[in-house]
């Protein structure tokens, strides 16, 4: 019969060793709890949403905001302040897919390829062991499957490379009434809000390249078209063939957004405040500055959240490492 007791030299270790992580576990949450001393009401043990601190920038923008209401002609004297402004970003002009003649007056223009090719893939899969019915082992198992995928896939077996990529056309500026978005503001558009389809038609397929005609045909599939494109150099087939490509074409319409950011010039650029922080933010529809700089209040608030809890468990944990051994002893008692 084993021993469950503890040795000596094993009970003075536990007598030195969970004090001090004890100590160090209420120092460190502590730490945590004072650097966050503002933000909490301690009394009840509970988080504080009133004492919240609204970042200095966003504090620095809301006292000094200038609300945009004429946008067709940029104000000198608001050179270098923060403006909040509610409009239809539109393009500079017409997008085109030279490959195909598709025009777009949109802000984006999306090619969007699929080809039938070869994808591995991984399994893990369970087999018993031949020295015990319950002992279970696992091992990858590693297939090649046809699907239709984007890109170039990993696969054992050779993919061709796809004759056409998906590629994505942007304008050369982004106007905001008399306005020039920044490329800061350009790269975090959410493209996909309101993204249609755009339909391949007859006229389209007629300027391709004889050859890629032969190979092609539209195709409807639930209220969607696409084109189709037959991998060269192999007789046409009712079933795909790897190889074979699908193509679609999306477009992004111009539609409200909300900016917020400073003026520089005709642009609109990020703010930059007194003490050199950068903001600016973008949301698609008509949104006040309240509602775009209420996210990064939330934000802050789970954060500081966290770190009260995490340095309120520290404290507990520590507290109860350190009267275990002696409670242990009266129990035992």
């Amino acid at each position: 019969m084993m021993n469950s007791n503890i040795s000596p030299t094993e009970g003075s270790k536990l007598k030195f060793f969970l004090p001090v992580i004890g100590i160090f576990l209420i120092v460190t949450g502590a730490i945590s709890l004072w650097e966050n001393q503002n933000d909490y009401s301690l009394g009840f043990l509970s988080y504080n949403y009133d004492n919240v601190k609204k970042d200095d920038i966003i504090a620095e923008m809301e006292n000094n905001l200038i609300e945009i209401k004429e946008l067709d002609k940029p104000s000198s004297s608001l050179e270098g302040k923060p403006i909040h402004i509610v409009g239809e970003i539109k393009p500079a002009g017409n997008l085109i897919d030279p490959d195909f003649k598709i025009i777009s007056n949109s802000l984006r223009l999306e090619r969007s390829v699929k080809m039938y090719q070869w994808i591995q893939k991984e399994r893990e899969k369970r087999v018993y062991s031949p020295y015990s019915n319950t002992r279970k082992k696992y091992v990858v198992e590693i297939t090649d499957e046809q699907e239709w995928q984007s890109g170039l896939a990993r696969s054992r077996k050779n993919n061709p490379v796809p004759e056409f990529w998906e590629k994505t056309f942007l304008q050369s500026r982004y106007l905001l009434g008399g306005y020039i978005l920044s490329s800061n503001y350009v790269d975090a558009i959410n493209w996909n809000a309101k993204k249609y389809d755009i339909p391949f038609t007859e006229e389209n397929l007629h300027q391709l390249p004889t050859d890629i005609q032969k190979r092609s045909e539209i195709v409807i599939d639930n209220d969607s078209t696409f084109l189709y494109i037959d991998v060269p150099g192999k007789p046409k087939t009712d079933s795909p063939r790897i190889g074979d490509l699908r193509i679609r074409f999306f477009a992004s319409p111009p539609q409200v957004y909300s900016v917020i950011g400073m003026q520089k010039r005709n642009s609109i650029v990020p703010y930059v405040s007194k003490s050199g922080k950068s903001y600016y933010n973008i949301m698609d529809g008509n949104k006040s500055f309240a509602e775009m700089t209420y996210g990064q209040s939330t934000a802050d608030e789970i954060r500081l959240g966290q770190w009260f809890y995490f340095g309120m468990s520290q404290i507990v944990l520590g507290f109860f490492l350190m009267i275990s051994i002696p409670l242990f002893k009266l129990l035992k008692k």
